[in-house]
């Protein structure tokens, strides 16, 4: 697994940690009980089999033309692949060497029809089990709507009757209902349960088939994102030093409280050149970061989807490039500020 991608001549394919897949796999292999894997398991893996999802005929001959019936797959047949699939040439049609086990009978069927009807697919362990819980769970929840029903009709049929009623057999009855329709209940929120459970493991499952994918991704993301920590580092520690020197100006010319600006600084000039030069030098820092996230962004792939490494990538380019706007905006307030801080201690001084 680890030299996958080289084996296979594959430099694209990116997969989770070895260790981890290779226990996966072990697991899902061998079974429980065990530390190897046996023949059976070893057959069990290897084997490929199918499930009917429209009815087809299983026939003797690869060619359909004069076949013979042997077998009848219904919806839901589960069969055995003994060889790859092959073309009828005679309809153009692939078909494929079977053993179905429901009859033990083997011969030849059709994957799919010339129309396209598609007969066969993949047999799913989970289908399978979903299967067979959704049988279990229609034929429980007709037994209890029967027993709701029966159990409601005996209260009406009680209620109609004479006063003649013994109280007993009234309130047995209504014991009984309310015990059959907190089963009802129950039944219910079991069945919402597997409901949910279904779909959990239906997001568990895309995510594993995805897995190379999601990896591959989140490697091309950092390669975008990791030239960008130089950068964004130094615009912080800009932007920080902006702010304990503006901050302050910036809420006194907001106020107009020129004269408490008189005690906030000795020697506003000065401070506002010092200002100015850190507002010069933050404002460089977003236009080396900006280009950079342009040079960046322009690595990111032109299709993307709405989730995954990519789309977060893409989605932190965006948030910085309005990062830099917003440092260049309050370099622009910071000077705004002290050039009004200055010229209202000048004016206070003239009136003084």
């Amino acid at each position: 697994l680890e030299r996958l991608s080289q084996n296979i001549s594959c430099s694209d394919l990116v997969l989770p940690p070895a260790e981890a897949r290779r226990r996966a796999m072990f697991k899902a292999i061998h079974g429980r009980g065990t530390e190897a894997i046996g023949l059976e398991a070893l057959r069990t893996m290897l084997r490929k089999r199918f499930v009917c999802i429209h009815s087809v005929s299983v026939t003797d001959t690869l060619t359909v033309v004069d076949s013979k019936t042997v077998h009848k797959l219904e919806v839901g047949e589960v069969l055995e692949s003994l060889d790859e699939a092959q073309k009828d040439q005679s309809t153009g049609m692939e078909r494929l060497r079977c053993w179905v086990p429901a009859s033990d009978a083997t011969g030849f069927v059709s994957v799919r029809g010339t129309q396209g009807t598609i007969y066969l697919k993949p047999f799913s362990p989970f289908d399978s089990f979903v299967r067979e819980m959704d049988q279990k769970i229609s034929e429980v929840g007709q037994v209890l709507n029967q027993c709701a029903k029966l159990a409601k009709a005996k209260q009406l049929e009680l209620l109609r009757l004479d006063d003649g009623v013994p109280q007993a057999a009234t309130t047995e009855v209504s014991m009984l209902l309310k015990e059959v329709l907190g089963a009802v209940t129950r039944f219910d929120e079991l069945r919402n349960r597997a409901t949910e459970c279904r779909k959990i493991f239906k997001k568990r499952e895309d995510d594993e088939h995805t897995a190379h994918v999601q990896c591959q991704e989140k490697a091309t993301a950092d390669a975008i994102l990791l030239p960008l920590r130089e950068q964004i580092d130094a615009l912080d520690a800009d932007e920080q030093r902006l702010d304990e020197r503006a901050d302050v100006a910036v809420r006194l010319a907001s106020r107009g409280a020129f004269s408490e600006a008189v005690e906030a600084f000795q020697t506003p000039c000065s401070d506002s050149k010092a200002c100015e030069k850190l507002c010069s030098r933050a404002e460089a820092s977003a236009r080396v970061l900006r280009q950079v996230l342009t040079d960046q962004g322009k690595k990111l792939p032109a299709s993307g989807g709405t989730l995954g490494p990519l789309v977060e990538a893409k989605k932190e380019l965006t948030r910085l490039e309005k990062r830099c706007q917003a440092v260049e905006k309050k370099c622009r307030d910071a000077v705004t500020a002290f050039r009004r801080i200055c010229e209202g201690i000048a004016e206070a001084g003239r009136d003084a």
